[in-house]
């Protein structure tokens, strides 16, 4: 019976536990006060702080603007936006050329125009993309992630955990029932073997 008492006692301890640290997490978002001692959630309390690590992680680590320029210099990328600037183009073309236009004129106009642009949109395109590039190493990608993780409400922020993490987090509740029960079995040992001891 000792055995069963503390392994459950210790299951509900190692439980509880859990899911206040969990929930320590997030709350209190506004901090409580004890006297000299102040209680604030984790998150709600070293928001600016995580935020500024994760930004600077982020653009250290995984998506700088130096990646971006990058991208947008890629052969596949500029082949896309040439064709779709074409087809823009030639839809643009034809919709403005009068209506009056006898068609032959008509289709060798367009053909003349749909010339131009594919043969200057390349070169406008890269000076586009020149341009573009120069203005994104001014970017600095981990102060707007920071900026938007501060500005993000803590409401929010708890939800994404959630959706996110949830299934682990469960698990970390349920771990921490399984390793109190655990150590109330091995306190029920001790209690069992001190008896028999003494």
């Amino acid at each position: 019976m000792l055995y069963l008492i503390m392994g459950i006692i210790g299951a509900l301890i190692g439980w509880a536990t859990n899911i206040v640290a969990i929930w320590l997490l997030f709350h209190p978002r506004r901090p409580i006060r004890f006297g000299p001692w102040q209680l604030q959630g984790l998150l709600p309390r070293r928001q600016a702080d995580i935020a500024l690590s994760i930004g600077q992680a982020i653009e250290r680590e995984l998506f700088s603007a130096a990646d971006l320029t990058a991208h947008l210099a890629t052969p596949d990328l500029k082949e896309n936006l040439t064709t779709t600037l074409l087809t823009l183009a030639n839809q643009e073309i034809d919709e403005r050329l009068p209506k009056y236009l006898p068609q032959p004129l008509r289709c060798r106009l367009l053909q003349y125009l749909s010339n131009w642009v594919e043969r200057e949109g390349k070169v406008l395109l890269d000076k586009i993309l020149a341009d573009v590039a120069n203005n994104l190493s001014q970017l600095h990608v981990g102060v707007l992630i920071e900026s938007r993780l501060n500005s993000f409400p803590l409401e929010n922020l708890e939800a994404l955990s959630w959706e996110l993490a949830g299934k682990e987090l469960r698990y970390i509740e349920y771990a921490g029932g399984v390793l109190g029960g655990i150590i109330g079995l091995l306190q029920a040992a001790v209690l069992s073997l001190g008896k028999v001891a003494f």
